[in-house]
């Protein structure tokens, strides 16, 4: 299931479109309408059309069309049906809306420093993350060292050890 901030646009596969004779050949030149594209929003009790603008084709029969502020302003579940006639059967797509992920919105930044999993955010791990993969680590014999982007100071340090054979890192602090 694809999760959907509200509100905001957001593509969407449509397909596999194949042809209802042989059942297998893509259908790759498809016009799919936004009234083609039928929305069922939580709470609703009937289908709405797509607010504006059909789909486009991808490859081999997988077309892909935009869901606007309007089509995701309700959270909750939704489904999206689509039927082109030629074509072998309805596709429908289950998707989820949702409100309240700041961490779509969030700026991530490199952190100063190791954070509490008491106050954890899905931003400062991105963010711990991205530190891991591109800046500098240090390492000693008894010290392994997490540097900030600049190299100018410390983001952590854990206690290392080494037994002959295996070597053993404690926590980032």
């Amino acid at each position: 299931m694809k999760v959907l901030k509200a509100t905001a646009s957001q593509e969407i596969p449509l397909g596999r479109f194949v042809d209802a004779t042989d059942g297998f050949t893509a259908e790759t030149a498809l016009t799919i309408a936004n009234t083609d594209i039928q929305i069922w929003k939580t709470g609703a009790t009937a289908l709405v059309s797509k607010n504006s603008g059909g789909a486009t084709h991808l490859a081999t029969g997988i077309y892909y069309a935009v869901l606007d502020a309007t089509d995701t302003d309700t959270a909750g579940p939704m489904k999206v049906f689509c039927q082109i006639a030629g074509t072998t059967r309805a596709f429908e797509l289950e998707l989820e809306v949702v409100t309240g992920l700041s961490v779509w919105d969030e700026t991530l930044t490199e952190p100063s420093s190791i954070f509490a999993w008491a106050s954890a955010t899905y931003g400062k791990i991105a963010g711990l993350l991205g530190a891991l993969g591109s800046n500098k680590m240090t390492e000693t014999a008894t010290t392994f060292v997490l540097r900030n982007r600049a190299d100018g100071s410390n983001i952590g340090s854990a206690t290392v050890s080494e037994d002959g054979t295996t070597t053993v890192r404690g926590s980032l602090t």
